[in-house]
């Protein structure tokens, strides 16, 4: 038996040849974090007997298009300008959520509180309404005066709380401010109830706070990041934050207690974090990277700190890379509120009439420069798109809509990228009005990216959002949680024991994002909306399948599955309750593929709305699901090659052989993978005889999906 001889590796554009070795993948990704353009999505009628026409509407769309709204930021003449475009300094809060409540008091009958009662009951096993949101930085401060400014302060801090808050990404914390640096007592995330804190700390004279530097500062803080929350559903419970019996004492005369029975937030008071500052501008003549240049040199809205966007900065000048106006970068030192805090700003297009509110489909698409790599340099700075709609007559309604989307933030590059989204299951039934956003946020901090090596990117030019009527629900998948390519789950070839050879059907994604595990997650997961008026899903969606065996196995093939089938998904489950609108698949992962096995799959779900039924496929396109002989008739995502293609030799039936070529597609949707298959069948070559395909979904998600963390060099 021959090994692969050499390895062809496609990347966007460039192709190499690489001689044979065993790689290793590193694994970074962590929740919530994409490439960009990392979704799939379905959303015709699956049945061909039917014929529909959609009928799409442009809301936004560039000037000469017709479209009511411009995505443009220019004049006609290609002056800047905003065409209604507002841009916010998220990290300026301005809304107070700590009051003197009953809710969930600790005790007596009142208790402070961080949370908003405005959240209604979600549908994944919440029992109380109200809780918190998306992007929150609450803080409750307390300042107290000591005797003697000259004198150092023994402080301790007692009080009773309970908390609420995603696991590992919201917290609550007891925090003193200290020389101008906030200085954390306690931390906590997660749920738990009469949590008593007894903290101590103390202040030298060169640490007080305040016009006369004689105070000690108390704050009790809740942050939250950009998704998973009351707000969205994703996450749930009584949150945030709730405080009592607060005892505050020191040596040095400052003092006070408070149970908060008399309703009030007594010598308490609510303050703002300082914001970063609003650095949004629409900029002319912006420049990329040699040999990324486009031929769109029209104004673009970009986020650079130049030292005059937002005046007292000082700017923020490039290390590695400055392409920028005047060398400048993305702000990643905390702006105006220092170095604690991270920039998060977006822009919101204008308040949007819908066509028809019918119209119950939408997509979202924009061209943004993208160029963060992620590298050991890296601040961390990620894109993020959200749109936002309501029922309402009244278009300022919408300021009571929450922004919703993918709660991604996206990264990648340096390149251009078209990024296309489809919105509808983001959109509320009977949509009259709609707004959509685009946005930048340094969270690399939050995963250990912090260093300064940043980026002028990202920019962001020609939106567009469209309307149109569904026709059933709408499927949405990461790719990463899609099936895999894969070898034996053993690590090794065995030649003698063919049953051995099982291949695992598994999605990319591992199972464990913190440790860098290169483990795959077993299941398949989707979502499925259905999001016609009134509509509901009937019937579990179901995955259908249709496999080319390699004859060599068929005697060991113990699944008792057919050539062709489907299997029907089940709610997924997080926290014990079922997600809404998630499903599961799985096949078997012994005894049904083998090496040189070719697995095409699509899924399929139905609605019911206004007295019928609509059924759905993703992809939208299966006229080349049974076609395993033109590798391109089938869209690769789709595809799960069990490698290698073990034959046996027609000349030496005894003898195995295997392809003597890997040809490794890591283009994603991106690439020119036409001409290299066009290449090989030019000379000859048939795919699963005389080379193998490798194809990674959404490759730079560094989920560990590589050859390093899908096999072996005996494997090789």
């Amino acid at each position: 038996m021959s090994k692969y001889q050499t390895i062809t590796v496609t990347l966007g554009l460039l192709a190499v040849l690489l001689p044979l070795a065993a790689s290793a993948d590193v694994t970074t990704d962590q929740p919530r974090l994409s490439i960009g353009n990392d979704l799939v999505f379905g959303g015709r009628p699956g049945s061909a007997a039917k014929t529909v026409v959609v009928d799409t509407q442009l809301v936004m769309g560039p000037w000469g298009s017709g479209a009511p709204y411009n995505g443009q930021f220019q004049t006609p003449g290609g002056a800047p300008s905003w065409n209604g475009w507002t841009s916010v300094d998220l990290t300026q809060g301005d809304t107070v959520r700590w009051q003197v409540d009953p809710y969930h008091a600790i005790s007596g009958v009142y208790s402070a509180w961080c949370g908003d009662i405005s959240f209604a009951l979600c549908e994944n096993g919440d029992t109380d309404v109200g809780g918190y949101g998306n992007n929150w930085n609450e803080i409750l401060e307390w300042r107290g005066t000591v005797n003697d400014a000259l004198a150092p302060t023994n402080l301790t801090i007692n009080a009773v709380v309970n908390h609420d808050s995603e696991p590992g990404y919201d917290f609550s914390y007891l925090s003193v401010v200290q020389a101008g640096q906030i200085n954390n007592l306690w931390t906590g995330d997660g749920r738990a109830q009469n949590v008593i804190l007894a903290s101590d700390t103390t202040y030298l004279p060169s640490e007080y706070e305040g016009d006369n530097q004689d105070e000690i500062v108390v704050q009790f803080r809740f942050i939250s990041d950009g998704g998973y929350s009351d707000e969205d559903c994703q996450y749930s419970g009584s949150g945030a934050l709730q405080i009592d019996d607060i005892v505050i004492a020191s040596d040095n005369g400052a003092g006070y207690s408070h149970d908060f029975e008399d309703g009030t937030l007594g010598q308490f008071q609510v303050v703002f974090p300082p914001g970063v500052g609003d650095f949004a501008k629409v900029w002319s003549g912006l420049r990329v990277l040699p040999g990324f240049e486009s031929s769109n040199s029209s104004p673009k809205v970009a986020f650079i700190d130049d030292g005059l966007v937002v005046p007292g900065t000082g700017g923020t000048e490039c290390i590695n890379w400055c392409y920028g106006p005047g060398g400048y970068i993305v702000n990643n030192t905390g702006g105006l509120s220092g170095p604690d805090n991270h920039l998060h700003n977006v822009i919101n297009s204008p308040v949007m009439a819908w066509p028809d509110p019918a119209y119950d489909g939408a997509e979202f698409a924009f061209d943004v420069w993208r160029h963060e790599t992620l590298a050991f340099d890296s601040p961390g700075v990620f894109f993020l798109w959200n749109i936002r709609t309501t029922d309402s007559v009244a278009p300022e309604a919408i300021e009571d809509a929450p922004w919703v989307g993918t709660n991604f933030l996206f990264y990648g590059g340096p390149d251009w990228l078209r990024q296309v989204n489809p919105v509808s299951e983001y959109t509320v039934p009977n949509t009259r009005w709609a707004q959509v956003q685009l946005g930048v946020y340094e969270a690399g901090f939050i995963w250990g990216w912090d260093d300064i090596g940043g980026t002028p990117a990202p920019y962001f030019d020609n939106v567009r959002l469209s309307a149109y009527p569904l026709y059933g629900p709408t499927i949405t998948a990461t790719i990463t949680h899609l099936p895999h390519d894969n070898f034996p789950e053993s690590g090794e070839l065995d030649l003698v024991n063919l049953g051995q050879n099982n291949v695992r059907i598994d999605m990319g994604q591992p199972q464990d994002l913190y440790t860098g595990s290169t483990t795959p997650g077993d299941s398949i997961v989707i979502k499925v909306v259905p999001q016609r008026v009134g509509a509901v899903v009937v019937d579990p969606p179901r995955m259908y399948w249709n496999l080319q065996r390699n004859p060599l196995f068929d005697a060991v093939r113990s699944s008792g599955l057919p050539d062709n089938g489907y299997v029907e998904g089940w709610p997924v489950m997080r926290l014990g309750n079922p997600v809404p609108d998630q499903f599961a698949f799985d096949l078997p992962d012994s005894g049904f593929l083998f090496p040189g096995d070719f697995l095409y799959y699509y899924f399929e779900a139905s609605d019911f709305a206004n007295g019928e039924t609509q059924t759905i496929t993703m992809p939208a396109d299966t006229t080349g699901f049974s076609n395993f002989d033109d590798p391109m008739a089938y869209p690769p995502i789709y595809k799960l090659h069990a490698l290698p293609s073990l034959r046996s030799n027609p000349a030496q039936p005894s003898e195995i052989t295997q392809p003597e070529i890997l040809f490794w597609d890591d283009a994603s949707a991106l690439g020119n993978r036409d001409e290299w298959y066009q290449a090989y069948a030019n000379l000859g070559l048939i795919a699963g005889i005389d080379y193998d395909v490798y194809y990674t979904n959404n490759p730079t998600a560094q989920t560990g999906h590589g050859l390093g963390g899908r096999s072996t060099s005996a494997q090789l």
